[in-house]
């Protein structure tokens, strides 16, 4: 868990007061998110995936562009058809 979600005003002062009083959970919800950002976010650690993969969606951009521009006419079909 690398931090808390709330659905209502309440339940985010719950939250808070949680995180206030339990000076472990901090620590382990900061420790968790530092991590992850290490693990996943970190740029120097992926750039050359993420480079490849915009290389190849630019290869294979006339074939998605024909696919969209195809789900686009049937779109309009059936709004015409409606």
């Amino acid at each position: 868990m690398t931090g808390r979600l709330f659905r209502s005003p309440a339940e985010f002062e719950e939250r808070l007061r949680e995180l206030i009083g339990d000076r472990d959970l901090r620590r382990r919800l900061a420790a968790n998110a530092y991590a992850w950002v290490r693990e996943q976010r970190l740029l120097s650690q992926h750039y050359r995936s993420r480079y490849n993969w915009y290389f190849q969606m630019r290869e294979r951009l006339p074939r998605l562009n024909e696919e969209r521009r195809r789900r686009l006419l049937e779109q309009i079909d059936q709004l015409r058809g409606a």
